[in-house]
């Protein structure tokens, strides 16, 4: 479900939508592939759509829902429901698409995150972490996305990914033309100031349900948190935002004075009382909104290489990059003692927040994207602009 705020999945088709808006009459389709988060489409969104279908998930314990017939019936393709675009979010989503791309003038695909890359680091991850059957598990689905990535890249028009990066590994696959849509978050009416004072607070925000973010509280917990305890001297509080802690979680932050807020829809207070954001993040693609959240609540942050992945953030410019614990923590230490480096890397990162990663950032990328073919025998009456 799109969203305003939460998870990046949602936040990224959030923002898009308002990208769309600015440029297209939307008919908006939800089908439930993800655990609904949000169950309703936030009123600010509703209103940008000419029309809306959302389908209802299945009852706990029946068969699986079936959008794909649910949608045809509601929504079949005539004269009334013929496109200049249809924009599908995620390759998760192709098969109850593909319905509808006939009658699109143009196909597009926002692949979010290029999965056969997230899902190799997923595999690399867990075998790190001493778990080979779904390491081998992941490697197979990674072989599989491979392969749909590839019949995607000749299927549609034009592909949109998050970043250079992802916009390199795919080029060459297939006909389609590749465009980076970075994605953007909204800015807070007023970043508050950081907090002064003997304690400081470190926080991470994220879904910890997610398989990266749980490995990333685990790491950070259990070796980094121990030598910035030793080296800083301060009294150190630990927030983890999100919804999903697993139980090993609940055992383990307690024990490690790590507090597990679960999710909290307003986020300005967590992020006022916030000395440094982390983000020990170990695996993953596309790029982190958590991160560009936190620049835009003028935080500063420290991260690994690829947290802050496809983001043109600099390590020293805009914040710290680190990958091993011991580089990790010195790095916490530093932003806790040194002002003068805190304030001179929210600086940066807010002003390159500003230039690229905005809605109204997006809003330009996609109005500099034109229709590819402005005319159709299969298009019915334009809708754009609004």
């Amino acid at each position: 479900m799109p969203a305003l705020g939460g998870n990046g999945l949602a936040m990224r088709a959030g923002a898009t939508l308002e990208a769309l808006a600015e440029r297209y009459r939307i008919s908006l389709l939800v089908l439930p592939i993800y655990a609904p988060l949000d169950a309703q489409l936030p009123v600010e969104l509703q209103r940008l759509c000419h029309r809306v279908l959302v389908v209802p998930p299945g009852r706990p314990g029946a068969p699986a829902p079936r959008p794909f017939e649910t949608a045809s019936h509601a929504w079949t393709p005539n004269a009334e429901f013929r496109f200049d675009v249809v924009h599908v979010f995620r390759l998760v989503m192709l098969p109850f698409a593909r319905l509808f791309l006939n009658a699109a003038a143009e196909r597009r695909l926002d692949l979010d995150d290029v999965e056969s890359i997230s899902h190799r680091r997923l595999a690399a991850l867990h075998r790190l972490n001493g778990d080979h059957a779904k390491a081998e598990s992941l490697e197979l689905q990674a072989r599989r996305y491979e392969a749909l990535e590839l019949a995607a890249c000749s299927e549609f028009d034009r592909i949109y990914v998050c970043s250079e990066c992802d916009r390199k590994a795919l080029a060459g696959d297939g006909h389609s033309e590749l465009y980076v849509l970075a994605n953007a978050v909204r800015l807070p009416p007023e970043a508050p100031p950081r907090a002064g004072g003997e304690t400081s607070t470190l926080l991470f925000v994220g879904t910890l349900g997610h398989y990266p973010n749980e490995d990333a509280i685990v790491y950070f917990a259990t070796q980094v948190l121990p030598l910035i305890r030793r080296e800083s001297g301060r009294e150190l509080e630990v927030h983890a935002v999100g919804a999903g802690a697993s139980g090993r979680l609940h055992e383990l932050a307690p024990a490690v004075g790590v507090e597990l807020a679960g999710a909290r829809p307003d986020l300005d207070s967590w992020y006022a009382k916030a000395n440094v954001v982390i983000l020990p993040i170990r695996a993953g693609g596309g790029t982190r909104i958590k991160l560009l959240e936190a620049f835009s609540y003028k935080r500063p942050v420290v991260s690994t290489s690829i947290g802050a992945e496809g983001i043109d953030a600099l390590h020293g410019e805009h914040l710290l990059l680190a990958d091993t614990p011991e580089a990790f923590a010195q790095c916490c230490v530093r932003l806790m003692s040194d002002r003068e480096m805190a304030d001179r890397l929210v600086e940066n990162a807010y002003s390159l927040l500003l230039r690229s990663y905005t809605i109204e950032a997006m809003k330009r990328s996609v109005s500099s994207h034109p229709l590819l073919r402005l005319e159709s025998p299969q298009a019915g009456a334009p809708l754009s602009p609004r």
